[in-house]
């Protein structure tokens, strides 16, 4: 289990980090 899958490497990517921040802002917003 040393290579990880491209969709997991690629939702890692940095410049992934913001938009995940971003929704999670949104979600607890929406709370």
């Amino acid at each position: 289990m040393t290579k990880l899958p491209k969709f997991s490497v690629a939702l890692l990517h940095p410049l992934y980090w913001l938009t995940w921040l971003g929704i999670g802002a949104l979600w607890l917003v929406v709370q």
